[in-house]
């Protein structure tokens, strides 16, 4: 069993091993589990999606929308190996 705790360590109960798992993986491993999700529990998935029975696609919709912006900058700091931080340009007029 796996369980996570705030310093985004995995502490696995079998060995009282832990393993650091940054942030990157954890955003890849998230994303995954819910294309594996979609893809292979598809009426699960449909359930979720809809919102009918609990409150999940709007946590799952807004961390997507974070990750979305975050992820690229992510995998480009790993692959740099230092720490570059991007912003979206400001909006003319509001739009």
């Amino acid at each position: 069993m796996i369980k996570n705790n705030v310093n985004a360590n995995v502490a696995y109960d079998e060995t009282k091993k832990q393993v650091q798992i940054d942030e990157l993986d954890s955003e890849f491993i998230f994303i995954f589990a819910l294309s594996t999700l979609a893809r292979y529990r598809v009426n699960d998935w449909a359930e979720i999606v809809s919102g009918k029975k609990n409150v999940l696609i709007g946590k799952i919709r807004r961390y997507l929308q974070s990750v979305e912006l975050l992820f690229p900058n992510l995998v480009l700091n790993e692959l740099h190996e230092k720490t570059l931080a991007f912003y979206e340009p400001a909006r003319i007029g509001g739009i």
